[in-house]
């Protein structure tokens, strides 16, 4: 009986989530894509700055990620789902401090529905030398 009178409700919220006439339920998660900066003694690096950016140059603002452990870092978020499609494209994150630079590809996505970002490639830890 329950489930009947569910069944509307449930039927009225798959039918107003669609995209380019497609069938798309997106969860409410917000998803992001980080990666570790380490030093040579694998201790997290704090105070890294940051750039992510496609292979055209747009630079991608992932400043209001932040992370409760030192050393991670946002490499790419939901925020950015309609740039990319369910081919892979390569981003460049890129992190300074002082003198010492780190550089890393990365190959993200995105499903058909545009829901989520997905890392396809790339590296978890990165090591400042």
């Amino acid at each position: 009986m329950k489930f009947i009178q569910i069944l509307p409700a449930v039927l009225l919220i798959i039918s107003s989530c669609s995209s380019d006439g497609e069938d798309c339920v997106c969860s409410e998660e917000f998803r992001f894509i980080d990666v570790v900066a380490v030093d040579k003694q694998n201790l997290p690096l704090a105070g890294l700055l940051t750039e992510v950016k496609n292979e055209s140059g747009k630079i991608y603002d992932l400043s209001d990620q932040q992370f409760l452990f030192p050393g991670y870092y946002a490499v790419m978020s939901d925020n950015y789902t309609a740039d990319f499609s369910v081919v892979p494209k390569k981003i460049i994150f890129t992190g300074r401090l002082d003198s010492l630079e780190i550089n890393a590809d990365f190959f993200i996505n995105t499903d058909e529905c545009k829901c989520h970002i997905n890392k396809v490639s790339g590296p978890d830890t990165l090591v400042l030398k």
